[in-house]
């Protein structure tokens, strides 16, 4: 992937490669709702006048509930997203049971949206397959 900063915080990373047309999104710490969420808005307004196919978040490192969060990913970041093109997101997670229940809220959440996803515990294998889920896309254009 080629990725460029496009935010950082104590908290994560937030990439984007222009190549793929996939945001990433790497966790390390506590769970902050405020600073993700800050996080999540400078994204949509770099992504504003882009496309965006893919999301790669990996939250192995993350410690904590993102459970405050879905409300707001699901009235304003999904929707957006969707706008702009999503149609994939590959989550990469540990074996925390808080993070894996939440992931599988998350995952729930995608489906009823129609976007595909996928959980994996390896990021090489969480690559591979969005890579070949953005195969199908990116050449139709």
């Amino acid at each position: 992937m080629n990725r460029e900063l496009i935010y950082k915080n104590k908290i994560s990373e937030t990439y984007y490669d222009p190549d793929n047309r996939v945001i990433s999104y790497i966790y390390s710490g506590i769970m902050n709702r405020k600073i993700t969420e800050v996080q999540l808005r400078a994204a949509l307004d770099f992504l504003e006048d882009k496309t965006v196919y893919g999301i790669y978040l990996d939250i192995r490192y993350l410690m904590g509930s993102f459970l405050k969060l879905f409300e707001y990913l699901q009235k304003v970041y999904y929707p957006f997203m969707l706008v702009h093109g999503l149609c994939c997101k590959v989550i990469i997670v540990s074996d925390d049971l808080i993070t894996s229940h939440l992931t599988e809220l998350l995952y729930d959440m995608l489906c009823d949206l129609g976007i595909k996803a996928r959980v994996f515990k390896n990021p090489t294998e969480a690559e591979k397959w969005l890579d070949e889920v953005l195969a199908k896309k990116l050449p139709s254009e």
